[in-house]
């Protein structure tokens, strides 16, 4: 075999293994393709699916918000209508306190709290309830600006304290009859709570 021949069975081999390697990478870049396109379509899908969940999550964020927004507003409503009793009722106690029938209702908080703490009990008022205290009680009765609208006593080492006030004997009433009272007050609002 010449060289011309050899040439060219050479390059017809050559030829050959070109073809194949081509065939060869048509068939992986068509893998690699496929196999991107795959991956392509599972990262949109999760894509989709994590949009939605989003989508989802905040929905439910917003009702969570409206809902939270409506019991704010609910109680903002009570607790402005709640301050108005207090203080209604506040106005009424100090009428009550400027009356003749607040002298023997003081006298008989003092004498409950004189049993109860023994003698020796200091009396810190205010100065509508030192002013009659000390004329019942002569001396021993203090009057106090920390004290609103009644009287506390100590014993005398000073462990116990009572406290006979308005906003005492309203914070108990108001612990006893709140849940009746937030329930007038969601009807008159037209809430039906």
């Amino acid at each position: 075999m010449g060289v011309p021949e050899l040439a060219a069975a050479l390059t017809a081999e050559a030829d050959k293994l070109e073809a194949t390697l081509l065939a060869q990478a048509r068939q992986n870049a068509q893998r690699i393709q496929r196999e991107a396109e795959d991956k392509v379509a599972t990262l949109r899908a999760e894509g989709e699916r994590r949009a939605a969940r989003q989508t989802e999550a905040e929905e439910n964020l917003r009702k969570k918000n409206a809902v939270s927004a409506e019991r704010k507003r609910k109680a903002a409503f009570e607790n402005a209508t709640v301050d108005a009793v207090r203080e209604r009722c506040r106005e009424q106690f100090r009428r009550f306190m400027a009356s003749p029938a607040y002298a023997p209702f003081i006298r008989a908080e003092l004498v409950k709290a004189r049993d109860e703490l023994g003698s020796g009990m200091r009396v810190h008022a205010d100065a509508v309830t030192t002013a009659i205290l000390e004329k019942m009680e002569g001396a021993g009765v203090t009057a106090s600006p920390t004290v609103e609208d009644g009287f506390m006593a100590e014993s005398a080492n000073g462990t116990k304290r009572l406290y006979c006030t308005f906003d005492v004997r309203f914070g108990k009433l108001w612990s006893r009859e709140a849940p009746r009272f937030v329930r007038r007050i969601a009807e008159g609002n037209g809430d039906g709570v």
